[in-house]
């Protein structure tokens, strides 16, 4: 368990559940494929490494999705690099919201000299098409997790001119 998971403060995937049923909030959650997936992409994309044993039909599609995304990540950086003070990658922030702890730990942050800072989400999807994706925008409450690491940014960067969130689906 890492140090993030260790501490006791709200992640935005708590506050989802604690909202939408108390009762279940306090039950031991079981893992799915589908979450399993998505770590094993974070992991793929984020750090190059293959940390968790998929299912070969699984494995096939992650291996089908990882140049795709190491591609647009080295766009990212590309394009940043002129005006880029650093690069975070999944690193914790644990700030207090209306007196509540809290922690959140964003993907991908692009720190620019100019003090705008780009937060991206990846998010492994059945479908990126804009009608599509909005519709597992609602499902899966990113619009609530958005606003939740935009809360944590706002907080450990109160200097920024600028926060930019992207979802990269």
């Amino acid at each position: 368990m890492s140090t993030y998971d260790e501490q006791p403060a709200l992640r935005q995937s708590d506050a989802k559940l604690l909202l939408d049923c108390p009762a279940r909030f306090k039950q031991n959650r079981k893992e799915t494929r589908t979450f399993s997936f998505g770590t094993a992409f974070h992991d793929a994309v984020l750090f190059q490494q293959y940390n968790i044993k998929l299912a070969p039909a699984e494995r096939k599609k992650l291996d089908v999705m990882m140049p795709i995304a190491a591609a647009y990540f080295e766009k990212l950086k590309t394009s940043a690099d002129e005006q880029m003070e650093e690069i975070i990658v999944e690193e914790p922030i644990f700030f207090t919201y209306d007196g509540v702890e809290c922690k959140a730990k964003p993907d991908y942050l692009i720190k620019r000299r100019c003090g705008i800072i780009d937060v991206y989400d990846l998010k492994s999807t059945k479908s990126c098409h804009p009608s599509s994706f909005k519709r597992s925008t609602v499902s899966y409450g990113y619009d609530f997790q958005a606003a939740w690491y935009l809360e944590a940014i706002k907080a450990k960067y109160p200097d920024a001119n600028e926060i930019r969130f992207q979802f990269l689906a």
